[in-house]
């Protein structure tokens, strides 16, 4: 696997720092993958928050079109 450098500005490091310490992590690219890590559930959340929007009004024109 080949490594890849990728440039932080300040401010994300300083975010990074800041992820660091408030969750007790060891080092930055921990803090790295925990906001990735969230990142991944939170579109998890929206991609099945948006199936079950879909499946609500489904479930509604399929009811009126019995009514």
């Amino acid at each position: 696997m080949q490594k890849k450098t990728i440039r932080f500005t300040q401010n994300q490091i300083a975010y990074l720092e800041t992820v660091q310490q408030r969750e007790g992590l060891p080092d930055l690219s921990s803090a790295l993958r925990y906001i990735i890590t969230l990142s991944q559930a939170v579109d998890e959340v929206e991609t099945r928050t948006q199936a079950a929007i879909e499946a609500k009004a489904a479930i509604k024109a399929i009811a009126a079109n019995q009514a």
